[in-house]
Order: structure tokens, then sequence, then C-alpha cells
């Protein structure tokens, strides 16, 4: 349960990540300072990431064993 627990807590701090690193980029978009929107991109990304591996590393299992337990 505490793998499930963190796991979701993973995919939400990523998830408002990949928020703030959208607005970030929009604002240095609209300020023309295109290295600065390649950085947001590029933590976009990471944020990303963050939201898949935790819920392959995380919440997958354990959803995955709760449903074979269910089943038998």
């Amino acid at each position: 349960m505490k793998s499930l627990i963190w796991g979701c807590t993973q995919m939400i701090v990523g998830m408002l990540g990949v928020i703030a690193s959208i607005l970030m980029m929009i604002f240095w978009l609209q300020c023309n300072a295109g290295g600065f929107a390649l950085a947001t991109f590029v933590i976009l990304i990471l944020f990303a990431a963050m939201v898949v591996i935790g819920y392959v590393n995380r919440v997958w299992p354990v959803l995955t064993e709760m449903k074979n337990q269910d089943s038998e």
C-alpha cells in the first residue's frame, strides 16, 4: 500500500510540474527568451517522465497484484 501511495504522490507532483513548466514556457515565449523556453521544455520532459516512471514502477505492479488477489 505504501508503494501505491508513493506512486500516486509521484504522479501528482509530476503533473503539477508539467503544468508549471507549460505556464513557464508560455511566459518565456511571450518574452522572446528562446533559451529559457528551451530549458522549460527540458523540464517538461523530465516531469512527464516522472509521471510515467511513477506509474510503471510503483502503481502498476500494485494494481496488478491487487487484481490477481481479487480473481483468486
